[in-house]
């Protein structure tokens, strides 16, 4: 038997969509905002029933350094290319990435570290490249990070011919 090359697309694609029952899909939204006020966001999907701040990072995409202080954890020392050059030591005498989370309506600082700090579905970072103590990121919801999941396409049977 035959398909065309739309209803095979379609097929595998069906097939790549079907996941087990044990494999839920899980969200957390990251949200970036640079010295200039630039803000970046992502939303990362993830299998686990929680992941640190730190994997969200990685699982990101954005570009990011970070240093490890042992079993203090990890201080982040750039992220999406800010600063530009990193400080030795990772922390300089000026601006430094804040870490915070999303409770409720508004952004706490974070008590944790970000390699020590877990996320579940529907939680939100934030990191603000800012100086001074308790500068907070942009307020941005989650869902205009983490859109709904599109539909799966509806999959015809192949016309015979």
């Amino acid at each position: 038997m035959w398909l065309g090359a739309a209803a095979t697309a379609a097929l595998i694609a069906a097939l790549l969509a079907i996941r087990p029952a044990h494999a839920a899909v899980h969200h957390a939204a990251l949200v970036i905002q640079h010295a200039s006020g630039s803000v970046i966001t992502r939303c990362v999907a993830f299998a686990e029933e929680q992941i640190t701040g730190l994997q969200l990072v990685e699982r990101s995409g954005v570009q990011y350094e970070s240093q490890g202080f042992g079993s203090m954890g990890s201080a982040m020392c750039q992220l999406d290319r800010e600063p530009s050059t990193i400080p030795p030591g990772c922390f300089g005498s000026g601006p430094y990435w804040q870490y915070f989370h999303r409770q409720g309506a508004g952004w706490q600082t974070s008590p944790l570290g970000a390699s020590s700090s877990p996320l579940q579905d529907g939680d939100m970072d934030g990191w603000h490249y800012a100086a001074g103590k308790n500068q907070v990121p942009s307020m941005v919801a989650f869902a205009s990070v983490c859109r709904a999941p599109a539909p799966p396409p509806q999959i015809r049977p192949p016309l015979f011919q």
